[in-house]
């Protein structure tokens, strides 16, 4: 009994070490950013049916080709 709660501890502390890896601070630099800005939800709620300026550009970013054999 005591081996199986022992083990069951230890699956669950290597569990929470292990998803706790992607919370570790970053120490890249921080800045205010140079386009957009930050808006509360309400306010894109009022937005997001505005017709506004799109661009799509689309690349070929590759050339597949096929041989039969």
């Amino acid at each position: 009994m005591y081996e199986t709660l022992l083990a069951a501890i230890t699956f669950i502390e290597l569990c929470i070490h292990v998803l706790l890896q992607g919370c570790m601070l970053s120490d890249h630099p921080v800045g205010k950013s140079a386009i957009g800005k930050s808006c509360s939800s309400a306010e894109m709620e009022r937005l997001i049916d505005q017709l506004g300026p799109v661009q799509l550009e689309t690349i070929n970013s590759a050339e597949w080709t096929g041989q039969s054999h």
